[in-house]
């Protein structure tokens, strides 16, 4: 791993996956590369369908540095303070956001240190009827969730 890949988001340790992924050039490594999914999911709408039946945009994958929801309240972020964003589901120093469904959506994907430090599940919050949203595992590891996307074979660079 170089050492402008940051192995930690605000003292979480990232998954040695996700940081060899984006090594690899295999998820965004700055907004540069992020903002290139504008133009359409680099991931297939089949691939993301398997995790998440109702998403039909793609997923969006966020560049680090990766921050955790407490971090992105304490910089002003409201969305995760109200009611469409569960937050009561979700602990806010152990969620680090890694993703959404579609650029400036509202449907984040997070890596949950709640249960295991070392090695975080990935969550999604899936929207219900009249906002009753909830927060739903995706998969139970970074490498599952990395495996399903085929994240090996979407090149950003």
């Amino acid at each position: 791993m170089s050492a402008d890949v940051a192995a930690y988001a605000d003292g979480l340790r990232l998954p040695n996956q996700l940081l060899e992924l984006i090594e690899a050039g295999n998820w965004p490594r700055d907004s540069k590369e992020e903002r290139r999914q504008n133009l359409g999911s680099h991931v297939s709408i089949e691939s993301v369908q398997q995790l998440a039946a109702e998403e039909s945009y793609g997923i969006y994958l966020l560049s680090p540095p990766f921050r955790t929801v407490r971090r992105r309240v304490e910089h002003g972020e409201k969305f995760w303070l109200t009611k469409v964003a569960a937050p009561s589901e979700i602990d806010f120093e152990q969620s680090v956001v890694i993703a959404d469904f579609g650029p400036g959506s509202d449907a984040p994907v997070l890596l949950d240190y709640s249960n295991a430090s070392d090695n975080p599940r990935v969550m999604r919050l899936r929207w219900g009827e009249q906002r009753d949203n909830h927060w739903v595992v995706m998969t139970e590891t970074f490498a599952a969730f990395a495996d399903a996307l085929a994240l090996g074979t979407v090149r950003f660079t």
